[in-house]
């Protein structure tokens, strides 16, 4: 069940990519041998739905494949994460209240 699941899913991904490509291709002939500059830049507009079906084609097969380790991450993983250039570390500060 769950490959057949994915396998519908790289399929309609897979189509995409092969039916936006075609468009572009298409739509540059057209541009080019009728002269219109607009067909040409919607052309080049098409490329961006293109590019976004090969990062979802992309994603289809990464998710297809099986997750790596546990997916947990020690409390010490995340700091050392954060101190080597991650997410800026929240620091909490204390007020004068707190203090006392």
């Amino acid at each position: 069940m769950i490959k057949s699941l994915f396998y519908n899913k790289k399929i309609a991904a897979s189509l995409s990519v092969t039916s936006n490509l075609c468009l572009i291709i298409i739509k540059l002939i057209t541009g080019f041998v009728s002269g219109s500059v607009s067909i040409i830049s919607e052309a080049i507009h098409s490329a961006s739905d293109f590019l976004a079906s090969v990062i979802t084609l992309f994603a289809v097969h990464k998710a297809e494949k099986p997750a790596e380790g546990t997916g947990k991450q020690s409390q010490a993983e995340r700091k050392t994460f954060f101190r080597a250039g991650g997410l800026p570390q929240v620091q909490e500060r204390k007020t004068y209240s707190q203090a006392a």
